[in-house]
């Protein structure tokens, strides 16, 4: 019995037609996508941008932003301003530092001292509550204990203000030109450092000064924060000046230091 004949070019287009699924089932292989367990294919966390991380800490609507402005305020943060720039800087100062125009700047620092004015008030508000308060769950107590203090030589005087340092700044509250230079000083070398700062007036009378009190605050350019945290205060005298000087008529301006139990005259 004879075996059929095969065509030639049958064969031929059977063995192309094999030879392309065997190649696409093999291309259908390779590219498709291969099971990973849950606990390996979580997505890698991305690092949040500037945007992120450093604007939610303000709000557009309480700095009072229009929505062009927040846009520019992000946009800044993306370049040497969020690089150099501690992240309490508020929106209204990035934008007033980077203002395009003399009378931009202008506005922007218009809006900032504003805002600060306001914030004076609140905080020196809160402080005078505060001294109501302690007084009446605490009596009068005095800020210091001069009991404590070496008294030997106050005028022992030290050239540098140190980490830990507490200044008994006396000043008076009218006709003082020195005071002001003598504060401005004080607060300036303060600055950024884990110091005390208690101002005293020698010149003024509890609750009838206290108005004049928070408007040379005001002019003097406190910083509220250091207010709220009381690491600067106001105060009336009230025999402070003697205990520390042991003098009756107040030569002010004058500062003290108080390291740990130790006064000195600061030479300022």
């Amino acid at each position: 019995m004879m075996k059929p004949s095969i065509n030639p070019l049958l064969y031929l287009a059977f063995s192309a037609v094999l030879m392309f699924w065997q190649v696409l089932g093999l291309a259908v292989e390779i590219t498709q996508p291969q099971t990973t367990p849950l606990a390996t294919s979580a997505p890698t966390a991305l690092k949040p941008s500037i945007t992120d991380t450093e604007t939610q800490q303000f709000d557009r609507q309480q700095w009072q932003l229009s929505e062009p402005e927040w846009q520019r305020y992000t946009a800044l943060l993306q370049g040497i301003r969020g690089s150099v720039s501690p992240k309490s800087l508020s929106p209204l100062e990035v934008l007033g530092i980077h203002a395009e125009t003399t009378q931009e700047r202008k506005q922007y620092a218009k809006r900032w001292a504003r805002l600060m004015h306001e914030d004076v008030e609140r905080t020196l508000a809160f402080q005078r509550a505060y001294l109501e308060a302690a007084k009446e769950l605490y009596g009068q107590a005095p800020l210091f204990d001069a009991k404590l203090m070496s008294m030997s030589n106050p005028r022992n005087e030290v050239p540098a203000i140190a980490e830990g340092d507490r200044l008994l700044v006396f000043v008076k509250l009218q006709d003082c030109l020195t005071c002001h230079t003598v504060v401005q000083h004080v607060l300036t070398r303060s600055a950024g450092k884990h110091v005390q700062v208690d101002i005293y007036f020698t010149d003024t009378k509890e609750q009838q000064d206290e108005p004049r009190m928070v408007a040379w605050a005001k002019q003097h350019k406190l910083d509220p924060q250091r207010l709220a945290q009381k690491i600067v205060t106001l105060n009336h005298d009230k025999g402070a000046y003697y205990q520390v000087s042991q003098q009756i008529v107040a030569d002010v301006p004058v500062v003290y230091v108080l390291r740990g139990n130790q006064l000195h005259q600061w030479a300022n």
